[in-house]
């Protein structure tokens, strides 16, 4: 919600400014710009296990300890899980789009050019929980 107010806040400040642009602005921009690499290079896989654990729900895995699978409470979890999964999949996407850049001298180290290998990386990030959460017993069934 802070990095919300923070990038609404600085977008207002830019809109409107026509002049050098100020210390305040410089570090909320760079502010924004370490939470956008948080979100998709640090918490991508965590923020993704909670959300899909939170979805998905399976009485014999030793996740949901005395919660009930579809029933009472459980609803909240669900409501919860959905809600926070789509939102942080789309600030993912969003971020991961900021992130583009087509000077190949770019001093920012985390862009790269425009290609769809970050939304694949970001559906990656999202299958690899998925199928943890699935296969909680570790099944191989190739060995």
């Amino acid at each position: 919600m802070i990095m919300l107010l923070l990038g609404i806040v600085t977008t207002i400040y830019l809109a409107r400014s026509k002049r050098k642009t100020s210390t305040v602005l410089t570090y909320s921009l760079k502010v924004l710009s370490v939470y956008g690499l948080l979100i998709n290079h640090v918490l991508a896989l965590p923020a993704f296990q909670l959300f899909i654990t939170a979805i998905i729900c399976n009485q014999e895995d030793n996740l949901h300890g005395d919660l009930e699978c579809y029933q009472g409470i459980y609803f909240l979890h669900l409501t919860l899980g959905i809600i926070g999964f789509l939102t942080f999949f789309s600030v993912s996407i969003l971020f991961s789009m900021l992130l583009v850049e087509l000077n190949p001298y770019s001093s920012i180290s985390f862009a790269s050019p425009l290609s769809k290998l970050n939304l694949g990386k970001l559906l990656l990030k999202v299958i690899i929980p998925l199928y943890f959460t699935l296969d909680y017993k570790v099944i191989f069934p190739f060995l």
